[in-house]
């Protein structure tokens, strides 16, 4: 039982590294801001936060009618995360 809770939440964990790692490197490159204001700090996390749930979701959609490649080595070849952001970003190219 013991074992079941901290498997669970250790997948909770490992959603907030994936929501960070999109949030650094792998989507929005908020280091590259050096932002240092507290204030405005926070209000860049939470439209990023906004940004993250919106591709993620999206993201979800897509993979339900397109399954994301596996790689021979097993990883998938994009994250979910990245299917939603590439979707919304290409819509927004094209609207402008």
């Amino acid at each position: 039982m013991r074992s079941k809770i901290l498997l669970r939440l250790y997948a909770q964990r490992w959603q907030i590294e994936t929501m960070f790692k999109a949030f650094k490197s792998a989507g929005f490159n908020c280091e590259a801001t050096h932002i240092t204001n507290d204030l405005r700090l926070d209000t860049l996390m939470q439209i990023l936060s906004i940004a993250f749930c919106l591709a993620y979701q999206t993201g979800e959609i897509i993979v339900l009618d397109k399954p994301i490649v596996i790689k021979k080595h097993g990883y998938r070849q994009n994250s979910i995360f990245r299917v939603g952001l590439d979707i919304i970003s290409c819509i927004i190219f094209l609207l402008n």
